[in-house]
């Protein structure tokens, strides 16, 4: 990520809030806010924390140095494993087309209807969450914005005060900066990631350690055929830390999980005619045309025509979506990406990822481009500053 260009336009853009940040019916406001979901915002860090008596937020002293980066184990593809079971067996063929043709059935109904990407202010998430009826709505969207999780302030200062550090670092992604912890640690920010976790996934969650990332950034997960929501690590949920830049091509999103399904199964199908071979565009797209066969192709025409606009984010906000949820979007925006792991069945990662913040390498997992990555220091569990941050990395 050019964290250069990313800090200099940041502080060329201050955070502005949209005039109308909630669409009905997500604009219920509580009138007592549970103590639980009362933030504090502030994150405070410890002296163990900051070198000598330097606290400049913008200038942290942050020892790091720069090291060839370990050829881990070979990353699992869930998703080229379950294709390659599906083809296996008649049976598990035939399951997976029938679920394709509801899939384009179902996106051809979002074309005429219509839908809306839900809104909602972190103050009124858990009465909204109370509702099953609005927990149906998001898990038939795929998404969900929250508004306002911590002050636009805050979120624009750790972005700043990451980007100055990576800059130092040459650019590399930091894992482990201060800053990160806090965000990590921050009670709002775990709040809400845990209320959408157990309304969504019903499960308790980790939260996986990343780098400030420029734009979202969805993943290809194993499909579930019964409901998107059932494949492993299917939540992904990112804090924007700094505003849209003006001028910029609007984003979109298909405001439908059926979006999800069909990005997943889109590479196991393939068009018997091409779109020149029809007068209508229509017969191109008829489920007819579609053959199963593992190709791998990238475009999505089932989709075209069901993406609406996708809400602005000012920094502090949070958008949560399924893991293969189609996004076009512009670069620009900086997100701390804070995806939740469902804890059962997951503590070797837990683990594993605690062993990367105290030797303060990469988590296993990470995404690092090039050979040579940031060491920051050894990491210990009380520079984690709440106890939510430290059961969020399993320390508690």
């Amino acid at each position: 990520m050019p964290a250069r260009r990313l800090l200099t336009s940041l502080a060329a853009h201050p955070p502005a809030k949209p005039a109308n940040r909630l669409i009905a019916p997500y604009t219920h406001t509580l009138t007592s806010i549970p103590a639980s979901l009362r933030p504090p915002y502030t994150h405070t860090l410890g002296d163990s924390q900051v070198e000598g008596d330097h606290k400049s937020a913008l200038n942290p002293r942050v020892r790091f140095e720069i090291v060839h980066a370990e050829s881990g184990a070979q990353k699992v593809d869930a998703w080229a494993e379950w294709a390659n079971s599906v083809l296996e067996t008649e049976q598990s063929r035939k399951q997976v087309i029938k679920v394709w043709k509801q899939t384009i059935g179902e996106l051809e109904k979002i074309k005429s209807s219509g839908n809306q990407i839900p809104q909602v202010s972190f103050h009124s998430l858990s009465s909204h969450l109370s509702q099953a009826s609005t927990v149906e709505a998001i898990k038939s969207t795929g998404s969900v914005v929250v508004r306002d999780v911590v002050p636009d302030a805050e979120a624009v200062e750790c972005a700043k005060e990451v980007l100055t550090a990576m800059n130092q670092a040459g650019g590399r992604p930091l894992f482990w900066h201060p800053a990160l912890l806090g965000a990590r640690s921050n009670p709002s920010v775990l709040s809400a990631v845990s209320q959408l976790s157990s309304a969504l996934l019903s499960s308790p969650a980790y939260i996986t350690a990343d780098t400030l990332r420029e734009g979202l950034q969805p993943r290809r997960t194993e499909p579930h055929v019964i409901s998107p929501w059932l494949s492993p690590r299917s939540l992904l949920s990112h804090l924007a830390l700094s505003p849209t830049l003006s001028g910029l091509t609007v984003s979109h999103l298909p405001p439908t999980i059926h979006a999800a399904t069909y990005a997943l199964l889109r590479p196991l199908f393939r068009p018997l005619r091409s779109k020149i071979s029809f007068y209508h565009a229509s017969a191109y797209l008829d489920p007819e045309n579609w053959v199963f066969g593992h190709h791998d192709e990238a475009d999505m025409p089932h989709v075209v025509g069901t993406e609406v606009e996708m809400p602005t984010l000012a920094p502090g906000d949070m958008i949560f979506h399924h893991t293969a949820m189609p996004i076009s979007q512009t670069q620009g925006q900086v997100f701390l990406p804070l995806h939740p792991v469902q804890k059962d069945g997951n503590e070797e990662w837990a683990a594993a990822q605690r062993a990367s913040f105290e030797r303060g390498v990469p988590p296993v997992e990470a995404r690092v481009e090039g050979e040579l990555c940031v060491v920051e220091g050894e990491g210990r569990r009380e520079m984690i500053g709440s106890r939510a941050g430290r059961e969020a990395m399993g320390y508690e």
